[in-house]
């Protein structure tokens, strides 16, 4: 009875030794079709002799950036400064007129010493100071296109918008 057992033993052996072989058969097949099948065989079975003996060197690991998505802010941010609101204060205008041809004198005060005279049609900036009444005139404080400063009898200058009638 034992020579039925061994018959079966050795019939499961070339059982087993048969499909290895045709694996390796097959694994033969293809290396030869494709060529860079080798080189990654080869690499893996190096890769396994070195850890079954324990040799290689120090393992390099290379760490896998992660990226973290933040949540959106309220609202978006600008590196630009906004713009402020600033009041432009009006610069009034005015113009020499009804002289009659003559002119009118730029003074140092109301109805004080002639410093120039200020030809018909000459254009003037009228400053912020306030109207004087003196000498049966309204003087205004004007500044000419020269720079010189000084004070006008307001019956000879027509004021523009947006100070005055026009």
């Amino acid at each position: 009875e034992r020579l039925p057992d061994r018959g079966r033993q050795r019939d499961h052996d070339l059982e087993v030794a048969s499909d290895a072989d045709q694996e390796a058969l097959v694994l033969d097949r293809r290396m030869a079709v494709e060529p860079g099948l080798q080189a990654i065989l080869a690499g893996s079975q190096a890769g396994e002799a070195e850890a079954a003996e324990g040799a290689g060197g120090p393992q390099v690991t290379t760490p896998t950036p992660s990226l973290e998505i933040f949540p959106p802010s309220p609202e978006p941010t600008s590196l630009t400064p906004q713009p402020t609101m600033t009041t432009t204060p009006a610069v009034c205008r005015a113009v020499v007129e009804g002289t009659g041809g003559n002119g009118i004198y730029l003074r140092d005060a109301p109805q004080g010493a002639e410093m120039v005279i200020l030809a018909e049609g000459t254009l003037l900036t009228v400053l912020e100071d306030a109207p004087v009444e003196a000498g049966g005139f309204v003087w205004r404080k004007v500044r000419a296109v020269g720079g010189e400063e000084g004070w006008a009898a307001a019956d000879f200058l027509t004021i523009r918008a947006p100070c005055g009638d026009e």
